[in-house]
């Protein structure tokens, strides 16, 4: 393996555990919140067909295996889906929202900075816009769907304040790489 296939397995890693420490902690608030909680995305639902095979991408059942939500959660009347990302630039592009679950699917983003909420609605004008990029205004805790009373907003925003904190000391892939260059990160060569 070349040193740049390392980096990249390295960067991929990394990104994909910065992804699931976000779902942990979305999944871990909600149950908090009273909800129930189910995971759903492809990881969950299709194990075996992930286990490292090249699915044909080109394929219509790839893309509804591929953009399942990541989570339904349900509390009474509300019962929705949920995409989970972790971003440091707190903007999503088109490509990276699911055709397939637009109507039903709100996206929560993790960044170093906040935690946002966006409805299905709120990406639908989005993706009306000319600059190929869906932004998130609006705080969860803040997100009126979930008609929070002022206890669940503050257990909101004490969970938003303790993932900043956490996701504002991880490093981004690039300062990453750099210290593996340093030598200050040991990244194994297989």
């Amino acid at each position: 393996m070349s040193e740049s296939t390392d980096m990249s397995d390295a960067n991929y890693i990394y990104n994909i555990a910065k992804g699931r420490i976000a779902e942990s902690i979305f999944e871990e608030l909600f149950k908090k919140l009273g909800y129930t909680v189910a995971r759903s995305g492809q990881e969950v639902k299709f194990p075996e067909l992930l286990n490292g095979q090249k699915l044909p991408r080109n394929n219509p059942a790839y893309s509804f295996i591929r953009e399942l939500p990541d989570f339904i959660i349900h509390k009474g009347n509300f019962l929705r889906h949920f995409e989970i990302r972790y971003r440091t630039d707190e903007y999503l592009t088109f490509d990276k929202i699911s055709r397939i679950y637009l109507d039903s699917t709100y996206y929560v983003l993790f960044s170093p900075n906040n935690i946002y909420c966006l409805s299905p609605e709120q990406i639908k004008e989005s993706l009306k816009g000319d600059d190929n990029k869906v932004c998130f205004p609006q705080l969860l805790e803040n997100c009126p769907e979930f008609n929070f009373t002022k206890e669940e907003q503050e257990i909101v925003k004490v969970i938003r304040r303790m993932a900043v904190n956490l996701f504002a000391n991880l490093p981004v892939a690039k300062s990453m790489k750099q210290r593996v260059e340093q030598k200050t990160i040991k990244v194994p060569i297989a």
